[in-house]
């Protein structure tokens, strides 16, 4: 895949995680991963979110940091999961 293709991926993924990110400090509530998935045109099940969240949640905080979000959902989108 190409960089500029990546770049643009990443660039969207993190407009969405912004618009989310009512503290402006790169953070956002657990609750809104799912919407955000959606928001970026997939369509997981309540089971994928829970194992996508188990993988970038901040020990348990229900707190999600866009640095451990968009290279997962990078790998999401690039893979069309």
């Amino acid at each position: 895949m190409a960089e500029e293709n990546i770049s643009a991926v990443r660039k969207k993924i993190t407009a969405e995680f912004q618009l989310f990110d009512y503290e402006n400090n790169n953070t956002v509530d657990v609750r809104e991963i799912g919407t955000i998935m959606y928001s970026l045109g997939c369509f997981p099940t309540q089971a994928d979110i829970r194992e996508f969240i188990a993988e970038v949640e901040e020990d348990n905080s229900e707190i999600v940091h866009l640095e451990k979000f968009l290279p997962a959902m990078t790998k999401v989108l690039l893979e069309n999961k």
